[in-house]
């Protein structure tokens, strides 16, 4: 049996934090963003219309357009 020790959950995170580290850094030094999946730049589109149109709809429906887009499918 392998039992984990708290160390390697502890170099787990570290590692984890010097990646997120090294693409910050990648972001102050003036890096391009990678570029997103088609799927999620037509959801953040999707979302944006919704949320553009929240005066001309009742609070209900506006809720639900939203409910839609991150509805979790199986």
């Amino acid at each position: 049996m392998d039992h984990p020790t708290i160390w390697k959950f502890i170099d787990g995170i570290r590692a984890v934090q010097k990646g997120r580290d090294c693409l910050y850094e990648q972001f102050v030094r003036g890096d391009q963003a990678p570029v997103k999946r088609r799927k999620y730049v037509a959801t953040d589109a999707r979302i944006r219309r919704i949320v553009e149109s929240y005066n001309e709809r009742n609070i209900i429906e506006y809720l639900k357009g939203l409910y839609h887009i991150f509805l979790m499918e199986p």
